[in-house]
Parts: structure tokens; sequence; C-alpha cells
């Protein structure tokens, strides 16, 4: 069953990359951050209403979300990230960014503890809750290309 979800995964992040990628050519990479968090929402929200008569099928279906979620991520903080960075400092951007990863290395074992102490259904509304603000966070992003199209146009 490990292997059915990571393959799940890895099927949702692959097929992603073509939604992603041409979000990100045509509409923005704000708009990729935004998308794949609504799509963040989903998840927990999966794992929330999997109950014991078929929690395969909702298992596979949550971890194909992931794997949309975490490459939109992915895609979407990288090319912000790139759009935003003078050309002199991008690697000093670039290695910042590496370098706060560490924090996220976290999440797992502190996900541990919460559900060790308080419950599955408690982490679940958590998560939710961090993505939706992480989702409000991310309107008052402003699109790196319309700033460049202002700049080119005065």
């Amino acid at each position: 069953m490990v292997g059915i979800l990571l393959l799940a995964q890895m099927v949702g992040g692959v097929l992603s990359n073509l939604i992603w990628g041409y979000l990100a050519d045509f509409a923005g990479s704000r708009k990729v951050i935004q998308i794949s968090t609504l799509v963040g929402f989903m998840a927990p929200l999966i794992a929330f209403g999997i109950s014991p008569p078929q929690p395969k099928m909702f298992l596979v279906l949550l971890f194909v979300v992931t794997g949309f979620f975490i490459t939109g991520r992915k895609i979407g903080k990288s090319k912000f990230l790139l759009d935003i960075a003078p050309a002199k400092k991008r690697p000093t951007y670039v290695g910042v960014s590496g370098s706060l990863t560490i924090i996220v290395a976290f999440f797992p074992l502190i996900g541990g503890v919460v559900v060790q102490n308080i419950s599955y259904k408690f982490l679940f509304v958590l998560t939710f809750v961090i993505v939706f603000i992480g989702f409000i966070l991310s309107l008052q992003l402003k699109e790196p290309k319309a700033t460049a199209n202002e700049k080119i146009i005065s």
C-alpha cells in the first residue's frame, strides 16, 4: 500500500507539472501559488473525511492531491522568487530560500507530536487553518511580471 500511495503522489506531481507550467507561463507565478494553495485545502478535507469502509480509494486521492499541491507550491515559489530577485542577487535569494526550508523539515515531527497527544482530526483542522492563512497571505503578493511590464511601459 505504501508503494501505491507514493506512486499516487508522484503521478499527481507529474501530471500537475503540465498544468502548473502552463499556468505559470500565462497567468504568472502568483496565480500558481494561489491555485496550488486552494488545491492544498482539499488534502486535509479529504483526510478528515476518510472513514474505515473505503479508506484505500480516499487515501489514493489524498496522495494525488498532495502531489498536485507540493509540485504547484514548488513551481510557484521558485518562479516567483526568480522573478522578484535582482539578477545579481539571485544566488543569494535562492540560497537563503533553500536554507529556510530546514524549518519545513520539522513539520512531520510536530505533526507526530500533535497526533500522539491530541488527534488526527485536530491535525487536519490545524493543517487546513495554516494553509488557509497561507492563501490569505498569497492574496497580498504582487505579480512580478506585471511589475516588470509596468517598468518597461513607463
